[in-house]
């Protein structure tokens, strides 16, 4: 029989969540252990080390690595911000917190990446225009200007 490890009956939402990937057979044990300790607490099967492979959302299961494991130090602010977020059930665990900051901060860092070669562009036609001498004559003061009157037309 598998070891097992208790939780309050009130964490069942989270539990529902750790059940994820735990066979029939471990949830029927579960059950009929839950039913002889009473309505208070229910009896989950404890998990190996290799049953808390993380897979990301969207990625294909078999293809996903193992998480590493990585110590660092984090700010009270810091802490207090990913405590919240798992404690307003958002989130089942820390490391999920973490990982959708790390993939917000990719998608920012891409989409850096991208206005940066717009702009390198953009510049590129600016100094191909001014190799032949083809620059304007109005200040950056009177285009802003014309800008700014053309917003208020439209509106």
């Amino acid at each position: 029989m598998p070891k097992t490890i208790s939780i309050p009956a009130s964490s069942s939402t989270r539990a529902t969540s750790a059940l994820a990937g735990i066979s029939s057979l471990s949830i029927c044990s579960m059950a009929i252990a839950s039913s002889s300790l009473g309505a208070e607490w229910r009896t989950l099967p404890a998990r190996t080390p290799e049953d808390n492979a993380i897979v990301s959302p969207g990625e294909d299961p078999l293809e996903a690595s193992r998480m590493r494991k990585l110590n660092i130090s984090l700010s009270d602010k810091f802490v207090d911000f990913i405590e919240s977020q798992v404690a307003s059930g958002e989130y089942a665990r820390a490391n999920e917190v973490v990982h959708d900051g790390r993939q917000l901060l990719q998608r920012e860092k891409a989409a850096y990446r991208e206005k940066i070669l717009i702009l390198r562009g953009e510049v590129g036609i600016g100094v191909a225009q001014a190799r032949p001498g083809r620059l304007s004559r109005r200040t950056i003061a009177e285009i802003v200007a014309e800008l700014d009157a053309e917003n208020e037309h439209r509106l």
